[in-house]
C-alpha cells in the first residue's frame, strides 16, 4: 500500500504548494480551472457564498485524505481518485442547495412585503415615502433589497433607476410587471385605478409563489427517488464480491472484482453515482431562475 500514501502524499503536496500561488499566477489559474474552483466559485458567489481557493484545496485535501484510507482498507488505489471527485462534486451539490433554498426563501417572502409597500401609495404618494413608512413593519429575508431601494432613492437617485436595479436584484418577470406600473404610479399619480394594476401584479406573484410551493411538495418525494436507486445499485458490486469469494472458496474460480479492470469499473461506478446525484436537481426540481 505503500504506493497509494505515495501517490496522496504528493497530491496533498501538490495542493498546498499550489494554494499558495499569487492569484495572478497563469500556472495557478490553469490549475483551479482544471479543479473546477473557478465555476464553483462563481456558482457559491451567486449563492451569497465565499469561497476561497485556500478553502477549496482544504475540501479537496480532505476528501483525497478519506479517498486514501478506503483505498488502503480496499487495497483499490482506483479510490484516491474517487476522493478527488468527491472533494469537486460535494461542494458544487451543497452550492446548489442553498442557492435554491435562499432563491426560494426569497420568491415567497416577496408577495408579504409587497402588499405592505402597496398599501402606503394612497397615502404616501410616492415610492420613497411609502417605502419610508412601510420598512419598520416589513420581515423576512428580502428586507434589505428594499432598505437598499430606500437608501438610493434618499442619496437622489431617480426611481425609474432604483426600480431597474431591483429588477435585476430579484430576476422574475412578473415582478418587471410589478415595478413597471409602480414607475408609473410614481410618475402619473398613485390614484385608485394604478393601486389596483399594482395589487394585480402582486397577487399574480402570489399565485405563482403558491403554485411553486405544491409544485416543490410533489418533487421533494420524487428527488428522495435517486438515493434509493443509487443506493440499491451500489450494493450490486459488493453484493457480487461477497457471492465471487464464496465460489473462491468452493470452487477456486477467477475473481472478477479484484483485478485491476473491476477495482477501476467500481471506482467508476461510484463517481458516476455522485454525478448522478449532483445532476439529479436539475431534472427534478424547479430551475427558479428563469421564473
Amino acid at each position: 500500500m505503500m504506493p497509494i500514501l505515495l501517490l496522496a502524499a504528493g497530491l496533498l503536496v501538490s495542493f498546498g504548494l499550489f494554494s499558495l500561488l499569487p492569484a495572478a499566477s497563469s500556472r495557478s489559474r490553469q490549475l483551479r480551472i482544471a479543479f473546477g474552483f473557478e465555476q464553483t466559485q462563481a456558482e457559491a458567489k451567486a449563492a451569497g457564498i465565499h469561497l476561497e481557493w485556500r478553502n477549496y484545496v482544504q475540501i479537496l485535501s480532505i476528501s483525497l485524505v478519506i479517498g486514501a484510507g478506503v483505498a488502503y482498507w480496499t487495497a483499490n488505489i482506483w479510490f484516491v481518485g474517487v476522493g478527488v471527485a468527491m472533494g469537486v462534486i460535494v461542494p458544487k451539490m451543497i452550492i446548489s442547495a442553498v442557492k435554491f433554498k435562499r432563491r426560494k426563501e426569497v420568491l415567497l417572502n416577496l408577495p408579504g412585503n409587497l402588499r405592505l409597500l402597496s398599501s402606503k401609495f394612497r397615502d404616501c404618494k410616492s415610492l420613497q415615502k411609502s417605502l419610508e413608512m412601510s420598512l419598520p413593519v416589513m420581515s423576512g429575508v428580502t428586507v434589505p433589497y428594499f432598505e437598499q431601494m430606500y437608501a438610493s432613492l434618499r442619496i437622489g437617485i431617480d426611481v425609474p433607476t432604483v426600480l431597474e436595479q431591483m429588477k435585476q436584484v430579484v430576476q422574475f418577470k412578473k415582478f418587471d410587471d410589478f415595478c413597471e406600473k409602480v414607475m408609473a404610479g410614481n410618475k402619473d399619480g398613485f390614484h385608485a385605478r394604478s393601486v389596483e394594476g399594482i395589487r394585480e401584479s402582486i397577487a399574480d406573484i402570489a399565485s405563482d409563489m403558491h403554485l411553486l410551493q405544491e409544485i416543490d411538495i410533489e418533487n421533494e418525494k420524487k428527488r428522495m427517488e435517486p438515493f434509493v436507486v443509487f443506493g440499491i445499485s451500489l450494493l450490486f458490486p459488493f453484493l457480487f464480491g461477497y457471492l465471487e469469494s464464496q465460489l473462491v472458496l468452493e470452487f477456486k474460480a477467477a475473481t472478477t472484482l479484484q483485478t485491476g479492470l473491476g477495482k477501476l469499473l467500481l471506482a467508476s461506478m461510484i463517481v458516476s453515482v455522485m454525478i448522478g446525484l449532483w445532476k439529479k436537481d436539475s431534472l427534478l426540481r424547479l430551475n427558479l431562475d428563469d421564473l
